[in-house]
């Protein structure tokens, strides 16, 4: 980074050397007071390339690409004359290849996809992309690179060509795709390093990569031990029944060893209480015993997908977390593990929502119950709720079973789960992925959640809630959990005192230890609601709210809207600013599903971005006076590592400095929107013109 002073404000501000030095027509704008700041040119693209330094390319390139040893010292000489002078078809060629077989994988990819845009049919350069993508575990990018890589060679292709498109199907979990390959080419040398590990890992039942880089990706459908198959189903039994009962317990009521120390319910709960991860556990009741792959899943997802706009997004972040082995999927046989299938015919009714006769009859009758898990390390973001639901959603329908969240405790009816979870996994987020029970015990009631893990947080509880007033306790609970999601979401530890919104009720939270009958496997937080100069722990406080709450008929706002195209306007009694407020809301909104989709688009441009007609175009904002930007679109000429290279394709208004047609350079980080168009009709994104056109306009706007 470059430290650039403006010289009419004396502002400081960060310039990265690509940019200080880039050469463009688009001056640096001081943020503070919007002085041009001319960037520091070296050459333009239409100046030579000095002989001398050409001829070093030259050599360099050649020696990369003869096949020889390769010195990592010249691939780096290389590399620092083309990122200074400017790129060559050669020299790009032999960065890709060159650093492909040095084994970095993440500056290759860079440098082989501009290379392949130019010759896209190029043997070496393919051969080095499946490398690559089986390298970073992109086994979905390797199966159809290394599926092009075939039809490309045609007899011509090498055993090892088939080696590599083997583990990218084994990769993702395709093993009948896998030893159909193998089958359709019978004649493989099996003395060959990669085909003899291709066929080892094929026995195994395991996709796994190859030369030491890539990490092995265990197969996980039914290969357990007799350990683990009984620990699954001793958790089965518990979860199905819990009908627990202990001496001096009530029956469903988790006993403690001890509460947290008095001395230490003032210590903030980072000091008391870990972070948990989020975890997400869906169990399939089946009535037969096949398991799907996760090639078949994987399958499933791309038709049933391919009408919604998030489609390509959520397949993406499927297999991001199958190659870091945070979605797992395992099963247990009924003729392994009868007593996990008993499931009680009264228990059905409390846990289930809306089940079918046909649905109780699957749930009676299962043979088999697939495990779907996926656990993350801090929850950021929602896109694994989202991830796990559609996985789950695939695995159900292609098993033709029933699902049971084993997190929330609640049995699904098909139709329920397919209308109020699968279709928008995200809407009545708290109602839907969280379970609130209540307990009452002689004219008191305990009210406790399950379902926070999926957040990263513990479950929540109340306790000594008067029964009279256990329907407001319960909606006090969904405003402390939404409460605490949000908090989560942005970074914030769940620390008391803790603000319920729309409300003058504050939280004190205390951590409580799990159970040993593991009601809450990671312990609890403890509510008590208390409002300004009352005691939290005084027993009348708790009853002072409730009758507030009584009163007043306070509700708790959903935790984020669904995010729906075309959202219902405020209402006419809103005041104000409310509709801007809104609006600014969704354009937040749209702009996470752009950046969500932001490499899909990248693919696309290189990919695609040279067919006549096609039109790759990015929203950016440019700023002007006093914090504000001027927002345009521009579209793609080049995309080089994280530098876009365009022209404008408005009118500026308040940009002078700038015209239709201007030449510009943006970072991939300032890209708001982008769009796919063909021919004047949008492919794809485009995400924020539906929030501020009509449909027919945002069209023609978008594609011109």
């Amino acid at each position: 980074m470059i430290q650039l002073r403006c010289p009419e404000c004396g502002y400081l501000q960060n310039v990265s050397e690509r940019r200080y030095f880039s050469g463009s027509e688009e001056p640096i704008i001081c943020p503070h007071c919007a002085t041009p700041m001319p960037p520091q040119r070296l050459r333009t693209e239409d100046e030579p390339i000095p002989e001398d330094v050409a001829h070093k390319i030259l050599a360099f390139s050649s020696r990369i690409l003869s096949g020889g040893d390769i010195s990592k010292e010249v691939v780096l000489a290389l590399e620092a004359m083309i990122r200074h002078y400017g790129p060559t078809v050669e020299g790009v060629k032999a960065l890709g290849i060159g650093f492909t077989r040095l084994g970095e994988p993440r500056k290759a990819e860079p440098f082989l996809m501009r290379a392949l845009a130019a010759k896209p049919e190029e043997v070496d350069l393919v051969r080095c992309l499946l490398t690559v993508q089986l390298a970073k575990s992109d086994y979905a990018q390797a199966v159809r690179t290394g599926t092009h890589l075939l039809t490309v060679l045609g007899a011509q292709t090498a055993d090892e060509d088939v080696a590599k498109l083997v583990l990218g199907h084994l990769g993702m979990g395709a093993i009948d795709k896998a030893r159909a390959l193998l089958e359709a080419h019978p004649a493989l040398d099996s003395d060959s390093p990669l085909v003899k590990h291709v066929l080892k890992e094929l026995k195994r039942g395991s996709g796994t990569g190859f030369g030491g880089v890539i990490r092995p990706l265990k197969r996980l459908w039914g290969n357990k031990s007799a350990k683990s198959l009984q620990s699954f189903g001793r958790r089965a039994l518990d979860l199905v029944t819990r009908n627990r009962e202990r001496s001096g317990v009530p029956a469903g009521r988790p006993d403690r060893k001890a509460t947290a120390p008095v001395a230490e319910r003032s210590k903030p709960l980072a000091a008391t209480q870990q972070q948990p991860e989020s975890v997400l556990e869906y169990w399939i009741f089946a009535p037969g015993t096949e398991v799907p792959g996760w090639g078949a899943v994987r399958d499933y997802l791309d038709k049933s997908l391919s009408d919604r706009p998030d489609g390509q997004t959520f397949p993406k972040f499927l297999d991001e977390y199958l190659g870091k082995k945070r979605l797992t999927t395992d099963h247990l046989l009924k003729r392994d593990a009868p007593g996990s299938f008993e499931y009680p015919e009264e228990l059905i009714p409390r846990n289930s929502r809306d089940l079918s006769a046909d649905d109780r009859a699957k749930v009676v009758n299962a043979a088999m119950i697939v495990r779907v898990r996926l656990v993350i390390q801090e929850c950021r973001s929602l896109d694994h709720i989202v991830t796990g639901v559609l996985a789950v959603e695939a695995v159900r329908s292609l098993t033709n079973g029933i699902v049971q969240d084993a997190i929330s405790h609640t049995l699904w009816g098909t139709a329920r789960w397919k209308a109020d979870v699968v279709t928008n996994p995200l809407h009545n987020l708290v109602e839907t992925h969280v379970r609130f029970d209540t307990l009452d015990e002689k004219g008191i009631a305990w009210i406790h959640s399950h379902g926070m893990q999926k957040f990263g947080l513990p479950e929540i509880e109340i306790e000594e809630v008067p029964t009279d007033y256990a329907p407001y306790g319960r909606r006090l609970m969904v405003g402390a959990a939404r409460t605490l999601i949000e908090r989560t979401l942005r970074g914030e530890p769940p620390m008391p005192p803790v603000e319920l919104h729309r409300t003058p009720f504050l939280l004190d939270l205390e951590p409580r230890p799990g159970d040993e009958e593991g009601h809450f496997p990671v312990g609890s937080l403890q509510v008590f609601p208390y409002v300004a100069d009352y005691d939290p722990r005084n027993p009348s406080t708790l009853r002072h709210v409730l009758r507030i709450m009584e009163s007043r008929g306070y509700r708790f706002p959903e935790l984020a809207p669904p995010p729906t195209p075309e959202p219902a306007e405020p209402p006419a009694s809103a005041p104000p600013h409310a509709e801007k407020h809104v609006l600014k809301s969704r354009l937040l909104l749209a702009h996470r599903q752009a950046q969500q989709g932001l490499i899909e688009f990248k693919r696309s441009f290189l990919d695609q971005g040279h067919l006549e007609g096609a039109v790759h175009a990015v929203k950016v904002g440019f700023p002007v006076a006093e914090g504000e930007y001027e927002w345009m679109w521009v579209s793609l000429d080049k995309w080089t590592e994280n530098l876009i290279l365009g022209h404008v394709e408005n009118d500026p208004v308040l940009r002078t400095d700038l015209s239709k047609g201007s030449r510009v350079e943006v970072e991939e980080g300032q890209v708001f929107d982008w769009v796919i168009a063909r021919e004047g009709r949008v492919l794809g994104g485009a995400y924020t013109e539906a929030l501020l056109s009509p449909p027919d306009v945002r069209h023609s706007a978008a594609a011109q």
